[in-house]
């Protein structure tokens, strides 16, 4: 497990962070080559259907304590074996809100687009963010 520095800014980074190390661990802690055979294999079946990263940026999920990009997090935890409606439905979530929310995933560059509100165009979330705004004229699904 990798040991971090802790500052109140980046203490929920560092937590995702952490949790991303215990999937590995679960995963019978296989090296970030190992990570990338499974995603290359994941490809090769068509179950995965984003670029594979490099050792090199896997690494940093080990290193850092910025927020990774989502398709570098996606094909880790799909690596690792996590199903693709974990994924979506509860790692993803995790991802936007530490990246700043809804807003900060429709920013341009932003590597994942948050579904948005068909009636007011904002950015939206999971039934447990969807802001009181919102809750008047959305159709909240549970997540």
């Amino acid at each position: 497990m990798s040991v971090r520095t802790h500052t109140p800014d980046t203490v929920e980074v560092v937590a995702f962070l952490d949790d991303l190390d215990e999937i590995k661990l679960h995963a019978g802690d296989p090296s970030l080559g190992e990570i990338v055979r499974s995603a290359k294999a994941l490809q090769d079946k068509a179950l995965l259907d984003l670029p594979v990263p490099s050792v090199a940026t896997l690494s940093r999920l080990f290193t850092g304590t910025a927020v990774p990009k989502w398709q570098t997090v996606a094909v880790f935890l799909r690596a690792c074996g996590i199903g693709h409606q974990e994924v979506e439905g509860h790692w993803k979530p995790r991802w936007v809100r530490l990246k700043g929310g809804p807003e900060a995933a429709v920013r341009p560059g932003a590597d994942y687009v948050a579904p948005t509100c068909p009636t007011c165009t904002t950015a939206t979330m999971p039934e447990t963010v969807v802001s009181p705004e919102h809750r008047s004229h959305l159709a909240v699904v549970p997540a």
